[in-house]
């Protein structure tokens, strides 16, 4: 998924964010 992609270069803290939004 492109979310994984962007995730890895906004390291943890942006994926944490995204999953927030996503719940």
């Amino acid at each position: 998924m492109e979310t994984q992609q962007k995730g890895k270069c906004i390291t943890l803290k942006g994926s944490a964010e995204l999953v927030k939004k996503y719940l």
